[in-house]
């Protein structure tokens, strides 16, 4: 499974959902989480940096080359995805843990 995350300026409140991310009930050697940066311009993309190196094999940051919203960064996002399933969470999500 492939969880998409899009971020933009988001540093308020990405750290929540990345916090709730590791602690879901879904196989973590089968889940794949993917936040793609859409010209943030604040912290988010440092925190998620910290997020990534922690598990570097289930967990990617991608950078869009430009910001073109929210619907462009998913479509390059799934440029980037393995999984066959594929959830897309918002940065202010938190996802209860058996949300997947």
């Amino acid at each position: 499974m492939s969880i998409i995350v899009p971020v933009k300026n988001e540093e308020m409140v990405i750290d929540r959902l990345l916090r709730a991310l590791t602690k879901l009930n879904y196989p973590q050697e089968k889940t794949e989480i993917v936040i793609v940066r859409d010209g943030s311009v604040d912290k988010t993309a440092e925190i998620c940096r910290e997020y990534v190196n922690e598990y570097p094999d289930q967990r990617r940051l991608i950078h869009q080359l430009s910001s073109r919203g929210k619907p462009a960064a998913l479509n390059y996002a799934l440029k980037h995805v393995r999984g066959e399933i594929v959830a897309v969470l918002d940065a202010d999500s938190v996802p209860d843990p058996d949300a997947m």
